[in-house]
């Protein structure tokens, strides 16, 4: 029925074609004119609604503290009556509360924000020429969240001028807020999402596209990666309750019969320091990360992040007085570090914690190091490529994960690249010569470098100290470095 209104539609003048930018907003300004029929309309169709399993479990996450805010444009209130079965109270923002958006975020509320008003209290913004207004202090407020929190985008098609506008202002300046996009189906991201995410990597952001990701199966899949205890169970009963599960697909069945090899991991169990310094500094209002590169040039004995508005520095109180102690407002303090800023891959804490475990390595091996990469430079070897000679060496990247409740440390080995006079190689040079060496290598190969970097690399509990220049009794250590592997 619908394709045959749709068939007749498109042979009159004037109506949009399927699934056309401005498609909502004509049809709903064309069935009501009059802004106080519309909010009747909308009162009508969601005034019985009620949540679903995905705003529940969203609930349940704001409960544990994973979920600061809640940003939308629909007006069903859907969140906010899911929280009444929580101990989390609803702050409502909307077009006739925008001061409400300039609170800070405590423990027990959520921040429930309709970026295009409600149908209970303010006026509607639905048609297409509405939406291309958003109230300035809600703009004001999303470009800052953005910037500073990270963002999963769930149900959006971004085809809203006036809030993807703010996101791409937001993503095009420096911070670190993860932009995480989920789509529906299986296909390419929306052309406004694929912008977005292109001008956020353009400015160095971290932004990603999760094809696939349905609202329900994602707060599913948050809630039992992320939740435990009593409210892991309350997590379990939503679930069972409302059949989310019901349309996943069968789980992978391994074939019986004798074992014909062994499954190895490249994930070592590792414990990590749970404290380090934090402090007040003048920090420079962009470029903070550059800067704080150039600050620490050529140190090893210290390794620190702005993070909170603060440097956050794994090193000894000497160390950071002799780098920051011109800049410093105040005493440094122990702050703990929190095993689950782990989850977020490309988050401050985890930059702090593999650069620091890799300087840590490079120095108790003697190896070289550039960040997360560390090198043998007595594993050279000599290629050529376009008539010129290169020197290759045997190299490892380190990353720092979070595996259900544990803290892995994950090997990739790969191969660092110089040029005959010992510069590195461009980018370019690089990549065509890994492509050499790993595009044709199998798994005996492959699994022959990994445990030479395990001999290298780790052993029994084996401790270390952070930062690798530092007394034992004035650093945190790295310990229990051991292999995940199952047969």
């Amino acid at each position: 029925m619908q394709g045959r209104i749709q068939a007749w539609l498109d042979l009159q003048p004037g109506f949009p074609t399927a699934d056309a930018a401005d498609e909502y907003g004509f049809y709903i300004e064309r069935c009501y004119p009059v802004l106080d029929d519309r909010r009747a309309f909308f009162q009508r169709q969601v005034q019985s609604a009620r949540p679903g399993a995905g705003y529940r479990l969203a609930a349940r996450l704001a409960e544990a503290g994973l979920i600061r805010s809640a940003w939308t444009t629909n007006f069903d209130g859907l969140l906010p009556r899911a929280l009444a079965e929580t101990s989390v109270t609803p702050v409502e923002v909307g077009l006739d509360t925008t001061a409400r958006v300039l609170r800070p975020d405590r423990s027990g509320e959520l921040s429930c924000v309709a970026l295009h008003g409600d149908y209970r209290y303010d006026a509607l913004r639905n048609t297409d020429a509405e939406t291309q207004r958003l109230d300035e202090s809600l703009r004001r407020a999303l470009v800052e969240r953005a910037r500073e929190a990270p963002l999963i985008v769930l149900g959006y098609s971004g085809r809203d001028t006036s809030i993807m506008g703010a996101l791409t202002e937001s993503y095009r300046q420096p911070g670190t807020g993860t932009l995480y996009w989920c789509g529906y189906g299986d296909g390419p991201p929306p052309p406004a999402a694929a912008q977005l995410i292109d001008a956020a990597r353009a400015a160095g952001r971290t932004a990603f596209y999760v094809p696939g990701a349905a609202f329900d199966d994602i707060m599913r899949r948050l809630a039992l990666a992320a939740m435990a205890g009593a409210s892991r169970e309350t997590a379990l009963a939503i679930i069972a309750q409302s059949g989310v599960e019901k349309s996943r697909p069968a789980p992978f069945v391994a074939p019986q019969g004798p074992v014909g090899g062994i499954l190895k991991s490249t994930a070592f169990r590792l414990r990590c320091p749970i404290e380090a310094y934090a402090f007040a500094a003048a920090l420079p209002a962009q470029g903070a990360w550059a800067w704080l590169r150039e600050r620490l040039s050529g140190r090893r004995d210290l390794i620190a992040i702005p993070f909170k508005r603060q440097i956050w520095a794994l090193g000894t109180l000497s160390a950071i007085e002799e780098v920051f102690g011109d800049v410093m407002s105040g005493k440094p303090q122990r702050v703990p570090l929190d095993a689950g800023e782990v989850r977020h891959e490309d988050g401050a804490i985890t930059h702090l914690l593999v650069h620091a475990l890799a300087g840590s390595m490079a120095e108790a091996r003697g190896l070289s190091s550039d960040g997360a990469l560390l090198w043998d430079a007595a594993s050279v070897q000599n290629r050529r490529l376009h008539d010129a000679a290169f020197h290759v060496c045997n190299a490892v990247l380190l990353y720092i994960r979070r595996i259900g409740r544990e803290t892995v440390l994950v090997m990739k080995p790969t191969v660092k690249v110089f040029t005959a006079a010992g510069a590195p190689a461009s980018e370019a040079d690089e990549k065509t010569i890994k492509l050499s060496i790993f595009g044709y290598q199998h798994n005996d190969k492959f699994n022959a470098a990994v445990e030479h970097w395990r001999r290298a690399l780790l052993g029994p509990g084996v401790v270390l100290p952070v930062p690798p220049a530092s007394r034992p009794d004035l650093c945190s250590q790295w310990t229990g470095c051991r292999s995940r592997r199952q047969s």
